[in-house]
């Protein structure tokens, strides 16, 4: 979830004109924000709330009341209110200012998140403390990405002279973010240096590939919920449909695996292999499938196999998978070899990972025992 860093002002206010307006000037629905969900709060029926973030920039010790369950919770421009599903509005309050009402505009709904920001008047004759500024010019770099320069500011605040006890321990915890999304964002930049060199690397599996595009995703989306940006979400769904078009074309070769007095030996190729896909949640029993009779009635019970392919004369089956739905295992049924070549399973997995070629093309090299 996106965390609202706008630094609170430490205020000292000259001639602060008393009964100003305070409006709203935003309100949305944040449906990637989890907070409720994560800190959960129930109200008197037991349904859990849903949380108001109020960004108030400037302005400290704000009261709300009405439909609200419980304290509401204070960090650097932001309140944060929780209220029952259903509730109508909340009501807010300041000795500076006239008391107001936040009529909610849409339906409030238990563990959602909604951002609410309201406008302040009279901001421009705020006097500003060194460590404020610097606090304030930390949030801004931060939500413009710029960590490394933040956390300068961050610390500069944290070192100024002028700085408020009470706010240390938020000031630090600002630091430590800036330091996790400059982290991820290292994680990020090495899988994406990985996947570069991969695509001109013949001997690179495909499931590496797509193994380090899934943990690039998974940094981004952490990056996300810290600061909640176009530039991250862009870059997830970009990374979403390289995984889900990436080409999986596999080129089985099925060869004889003979065993004599001198050892085992490929002893040709293996002709009409029927290749079949499982689509099961859990791989059939050995016995199941230990002759082509009890293959076929086990097929036969279920919708759960398909057969794609059948090896040429060369023993050989092209197949392009669709990667959005690739199946849990292969079966490889020799047909006419009265049960002298076993029929054989591989989970794709294993299938991927055991394959060789380029990312885009695997190669597969299956040897089938052969009883004569």
């Amino acid at each position: 979830m996106k965390k609202f860093l706008f630094s609170i002002l430490l205020l000292s206010v000259t001639n602060l004109i008393s009964a100003q307006e305070i409006k709203v000037k935003l309100m949305e629905y944040l449906p990637n924000d989890l907070a409720a969900r994560t800190h959960p709060r129930p109200d008197v029926n037991g349904v859990n709330c849903a949380l108001i973030r109020v960004i108030v920039p400037a302005v400290k010790d704000m009261k709300f009341d009405g439909w609200v369950v419980g304290d509401c919770t204070y960090q650097p421009g932001e309140y944060q209110v929780y209220v029952p599903e259903g509730a109508k509005k909340i009501k807010f309050r300041h000795e500076n200012y006239e008391p107001g009402e936040i009529v909610f505009n849409m339906p409030i709904q238990s563990q959602c998140v909604y951002k609410v920001v309201l406008d302040i008047p009279n901001l421009s004759k705020i006097y500003v403390t060194q460590s404020s500024a610097m606090l304030a010019e930390g949030s801004r770099l931060y939500e413009l990405r710029k960590y490394k320069e933040a956390r300068q500011s961050y610390e500069g605040a944290l070192a100024a002279k002028d700085v408020v006890t009470d706010l240390i321990p938020t000031i630090k915890s600002n630091i430590a973010q800036c330091d996790t999304c400059i982290a991820y964002e290292q994680y990020v930049l090495g899988a994406f240096s990985k996947i570069r060199s991969m695509k001109t690397n013949p001997d690179a599996s495909q499931k590496e590939l797509v193994d380090y595009a899934s943990s690039a995703i998974e940094y981004l989306q952490v990056l996300n919920r810290y600061n909640e940006d176009e530039f991250y979400s862009s870059k997830i769904t970009m990374l979403e449909e390289f995984i889900g078009d990436l080409p999986l074309e596999v080129r089985f070769t099925i060869t004889r695996w003979v065993n004599n007095a001198s050892g085992f030996f490929e002893a040709g190729r293996i002709p009409n292999v029927e290749i079949w896909q499982f689509n099961g949640d859990t791989p059939p029993v050995q016995n199941n499938y230990a002759n082509d009779k009890k293959f076929q009635t086990m097929v036969g019970k279920s919708n759960e196999f398909t057969q794609i392919t059948v090896t040429n004369a060369e023993g050989i089956a092209d197949i392009q998978f669709n990667r959005k739905s690739l199946p849990t295992g292969i079966f490889f049924r020799p047909v006419g070899y009265e049960d002298k070549i076993k029929i054989q399973y591989m989970d794709m997995k294993n299938l991927l990972s055991e394959s060789q070629g380029q990312y885009n093309k695997r190669r597969f090299r299956l040897k089938m025992f052969a009883a004569y």
